[in-house]
């Protein structure tokens, strides 16, 4: 076992009788655990991990390190993770003579073969004490592939305050990514002003960020100053979520993956009171088979329906909310990869005017995992006037006052810290214990205000995790509040195989240079499954019949009578031919969520163009209309 390590001297006092002079003999000691025994006769195992791109199993000038892959030796378990340039310095205990060696990385699965050792572990031998046993490198190849990652995080959501939200993006893949674009959606009662760099557009409530060349292993942030609106007391303890989406999409992930390339999404939006929600077959492929939506109110199952999509079709699902939160999530089909495999949407704060708002239930949109996946990140809070400044905070929160959560399930920590002192505050560090039903495997490391250093070990059993942000020069709170914050984010799941019951409890200790610790506040959640359902109040809920976005063509269109849309997908601009000369007529262009970005009367002509160089990539919807009846929707692709 690996203690915890104080340099130290030891100082032995003979005393003589009578008592002339005093000899003192000093003896220096490796390490020292308090509390505990001395243990100095520790070892070393080390290493690089490395892609290799030559394929010769050498690290060298032509390959790429791996930085921030977390190390595995059993028995212990003992834990390291790799710096800057790759390499990887574990130290284990001498009470075992043989440990097998393995590693884990954040990057995708299906992007990585491990090519040498081809087992990926290696079985050391340490049979001497205090000793280095180098060079167990890990060597891996990677599929030529650009991957796209993105994370968002906000510091606080106080009513009148401006604070800080970092979108972090990311290409782990190895080659280049070209024409990335980035959307950060705000909700209704939150507010950007600001951003560096500079947003590209701004639609409504949506920043679009034109990023471009995202080079491979590079990351990069978008920091924006936002704040929530004044005046509206009854918005305290609603919750906000602010959504970052990257494109293009990873296609290259799945590839090999053996699945109908159906793709359920869900949208929702509340309307005057009522809970309206689109579910869609976004993907390529049909759904063979049927799965199943649930609706909730403020966690109580109503209502459980199947459905079975082809591409490109959708329907709706509506009932009034009440001022209660209304979630609906539905099954992705079989073999979907697991990146989303429950997409779900909440609606908070749903009513029919602001006044309700003070009544209506608060807080719930946050006990329930997110939709997040490497291109998607959603990051919610509630609004406050108050908070404490140095805190943690865990999502999902659970469900229920005991705040249950299934075992397996990922936990997203946030560790907040404020400078309250009369001094900039040089260094930070942050040092958190980790519950032992958590799955260390599984440790990654996310967003924060501020670049940092981490530190991996074992102590008594108990994982630690030390997150250090040198010279991170933070002011006093009194001299400029906003740079006087800063936070680190991280995710874990619990371990699966977890018994019901279990309590999962975390809190941190948060050094400011040379200062005792502060400690935050403790957060739990109970491994269990939360099961309420009212099946007699699924007779509110309503479902339209299904539709397809592809044609959209109503009963009153002739096949004769067709629009043409072309190029499509388009870069640029489209052109759109009637297939007579019209009356004036309106197109219509929106997201799949119903936003509009684009109104535009095209005129009594047989043909008209547009201009859609502006919009980011993706998938967009739209319906043209003059007063004839004729009436025409479909689905445009921007490049």
């Amino acid at each position: 076992m690996i203690l915890q390590q104080y340099p130290a001297w030891i100082f032995f006092v003979e005393l003589e009788s009578p008592v002339s002079d005093l000899t003192v003999l000093q003896l220096e000691i490796d390490y020292i655990q308090l509390g505990s025994y001395v243990d100095w006769a520790f070892n070393t195992i080390t290493g690089n991990i490395f892609n290799d791109n030559n394929g010769d199993c050498q690290f060298n000038s032509t390959d790429n390190p791996v930085k921030h892959s977390l190390v595995k030796a059993l028995p212990g378990p003992y834990y390291a993770y790799t710096d800057e340039n790759g390499f990887y310095e574990l130290k284990v205990d001498t009470l075992n003579t043989s440990y097998t060696v393995s590693y884990t990385t954040d990057s995708e699965a299906t992007l990585i073969e491990k090519i040498c050792p081809a087992s990926g572990m290696y079985s050391v031998s340490t049979p001497k004490g205090k000793s280095t046993y180098c060079c167990h490198d890990f060597a891996q190849k990677i599929k030529q592939c650009a991957v796209l990652k993105i994370d968002i995080n906000s510091d606080r959501r106080r009513r009148c305050f401006k604070g800080f939200t970092y979108v972090n993006y990311q290409n782990v893949g190895n080659i280049n990514s070209s024409q990335a674009q980035i959307k950060v959606v705000y909700p209704e009662f939150v507010k950007p002003i600001s951003s560096t760099p500079a947003w590209t557009s701004k639609v409504g409530d949506t920043l679009y960020y034109t990023v471009g060349l995202v080079a491979p292993y590079s990351q990069q942030t978008i920091t924006i100053i936002d704040s929530v609106i004044c005046g509206i007391e009854s918005i305290r303890s609603l919750t906000q979520c602010t959504q970052a989406m990257i494109s293009p999409a990873n296609a290259c992930l799945y590839e090999d993956i053996d699945w109908n390339n159906s793709d359920v999404i869900v949208r929702g939006k509340c309307d005057m009171g009522i809970a309206k929600f689109t579910i869609l077959n976004g993907g390529s492929g049909d759904m063979p088979d049927s799965t199943a939506f649930r609706v909730y109110t403020n966690d109580t199952l109503i209502s459980t329906q199947k459905f079975a999509l082809r591409s490109q079709e959708y329907f709706q699902v509506q009932l009034p909310a009440y001022g209660k939160v209304i979630r609906l999530e539905a099954d992705q089909s079989a073999n979907h990869p697991a990146f989303n495999t429950i997409p779900r949407v909440s609606l908070e704060g749903c009513v029919t005017n602001q006044a309700l708002l003070q009544s209506a239930y608060k807080g719930i949109a946050m006990n329930t995992p997110l939709n997040n996946d490497f291109v998607s990140s959603t990051s919610c809070m509630q609004i406050t006037d108050s908070y404490d400044p140095n805190d943690k905070a865990v999502f999902p929160v659970g469900q229920s006052e005991r705040n249950y959560i299934s075992a397996g399930t990922k936990l997203n920590y946030t560790i907040r810290f404020e400078n309250t002192g009369s001094d900039d505050a040089y260094t930070v560090v942050v040092v958190d214990t980790l519950d032992s039903d958590l799955d260390a495997s599984t440790f990654l490391a996310g967003s924060s205000s501020h670049s940092y250093s981490i530190k991996r070990e074992v102590i008594d059993d108990r994982e630690i995790v030390t997150f250090q942000f040198t010279d991170i020069n933070l002011s006093p709170k009194k001299v400029d509040s906003i740079k006087s914050q800063g936070f680190i984010k991280f995710s874990i799941s619990t371990r699966p195989d977890v018994a019901n019951g279990m309590l999962i409890e975390n809190e941190a200790n948060i050094f400011f240079d040379y200062n005792s610790a502060i400690v935050t506040n403790k957060v739990s959640q109970t491994i269990g499954e939360y099961i309420e359902e009212k099946p007699e109040l699924g007779s509110i809920v309503s479902k339209t019949p299904v539709n397809n976005i592809t044609t959209g063509l109503t009963s009153k269109t002739n096949t004769k009578d067709l629009i043409l849309l072309y190029p499509n997908p388009v870069s640029e601009s489209i052109t759109i031919k009637f297939p007579r000369e019209t009356i004036e007529s309106t197109i219509n262009v929106y997201t799949i969520d119903g936003a509009t970005v684009l109104t535009q009367r095209l005129g009594a002509v047989k043909e008209s163009r547009i201009i859609l160089q502006q919009l980011p990539q993706g998938i967009y919807y739209y319906s043209i209309a003059d007063s004839s009846g004729l009436n025409q929707h479909g689905k445009i692709i921007k490049q």
